[in-house]
């Protein structure tokens, strides 16, 4: 094989093998741009999977995000919680179906009164 044809093979090779990779649908566009500016939920001393009750460090880290005005980004795990207070502005972001909040029981998971501008994705 000559040079030319080694090299016309190996572009045409290239040429499928980006033709195949996938485009990023919009909607992971969109939930990568909420995750700009977040902070995550582990970095502030939360850890999926645990299990013992998350409430209080929870509960800190929606405080946290209320007063900044910042997402909290929950990597994909369980957290065990209840009682929390939601604040106007909260965002919580997670992994579909891979960041769960699972009611610890005594009281309730989570409030929410009088508040405005509250999401959550996940």
């Amino acid at each position: 094989m000559d040079r030319r044809a080694f090299l016309y093979g190996t572009m045409a090779t290239a040429g499928t093998g980006l033709m195949l990779v996938p485009a990023r649908s919009e909607t992971a566009r969109t939930e990568l741009a909420g995750l700009r500016g977040s902070f995550g939920a582990v970095d502030h001393g939360l850890a999926p999977g645990a299990s013992d009750d998350q409430s209080l460090v929870m509960q800190q880290a929606l405080d946290r995000a209320a007063r900044e005005g910042r997402p909290l980004f929950l990597p994909p795990g369980r957290y065990l919680v209840s009682n929390l207070t939601m604040a106007s502005g909260v965002r919580i972001i997670g992994i579909p179906g891979r960041s769960v909040m699972v009611y610890s029981g005594g009281g309730r998971l989570l409030t929410a009164n009088g508040v405005s501008d509250v999401a959550s994705t996940a």
